[in-house]
């Protein structure tokens, strides 16, 4: 039962794709050429699950998959960031 309660305080933390990216279901380094489960386009809003290295997990609309670490930014675009800021 705690590991419900910590995993209900984990917070899930917001990334930007930096460039178009294939969402792979599984890192290269377990299976060659993995099949892929979704893609994101430059400036896609993904959901960070898991950081491990050079790659990371993440979840976009309902689909999960890998894409390297260097495809992502963890500050969101102008346009992204003027649509969230607080109306005057």
């Amino acid at each position: 039962m705690l590991w419900i309660a910590l995993l209900a305080n984990v917070q899930a933390e917001d990334a930007w794709a930096t460039r178009d990216v294939e969402l792979q279901r599984w890192p290269e380094t377990v299976i060659e050429a993995p099949p892929i489960t979704a893609e994101a386009a430059a400036g896609d809003k993904l959901e960070i699950v898991l950081e491990d290295g050079d790659i990371v997990r993440v979840k976009k609309d309902g689909d999960f998959g890998w894409v390297p670490a260097d495809a992502l930014s963890k500050d969101a675009p102008e346009d992204e960031e003027a649509t969230d800021a607080p109306a005057e």
